[in-house]
């Protein structure tokens, strides 16, 4: 509670907020608009407890999540669902995270548009990144192995261009299950 509140107070002010180096035990995070969510890369963690994402946000625009280290535990998560899940966002950067052991999808991103560039992903157990319905996302520099079932999914309901750009991943030990 106390982390949400901070998250909360940030998004309110329009000021970034820092976590400094440590484990954050937490679960079912609520981003909004401009929050913007910085660790210290590879120091500050966060370790799913409880809830269908660790961080999720829905219309929130001008969203920042990075530095981070984010841990699912093997914790399964709801089909379709993301250790960060983000629905219905504009102007959304994913960046220099690492995301380790999702129980399903590490990032999942519906009907949004931004960048997911230069993280690190391992041990998911369907994909690493999945995108339904977006619109110009960047998914750049990203580093992903071991998926059970994808590395990068970017799909539409319907036949349209969406003006994604997937360039510049590597992609190692995935499975297709």
């Amino acid at each position: 509670r106390a982390l949400q509140r901070a998250i909360d107070q940030a998004a309110r002010t329009r000021a970034p907020l820092i976590l400094v180096p440590g484990i954050y035990r937490a679960g079912d995070l609520k981003l909004s608009d401009g929050v913007q969510l910085l660790g210290v890369r590879g120091a500050t963690r966060l370790v799913l407890t409880r809830g269908p994402s660790l961080l999720s946000g829905e219309t929130g625009d001008h969203i920042t999540v990075s530095g981070l280290v984010f841990d699912g535990g093997r914790q399964p998560l709801p089909q379709n669902r993301g250790l960060v899940h983000l629905v219905a966002s504009r102007s959304i950067r994913i960046s220099d995270c690492e995301f380790a052991n999702a129980g399903g999808n590490a990032i999942v991103l519906e009907r949004c548009e931004g960048q997911v560039i230069a993280n690190s992903i391992t041990g998911s157990a369907d994909n690493a990144i999945l995108c339904n319905d977006n619109f110009g996302v960047i998914i750049s520099s990203n580093i992903i192995r071991d998926s059970g079932n994808g590395g990068i999914r970017v799909w539409q309901s319907v036949k349209r261009h969406d003006g994604s750009v997937v360039a510049d991943n590597t992609i190692e030990d995935t499975e297709a299950r």
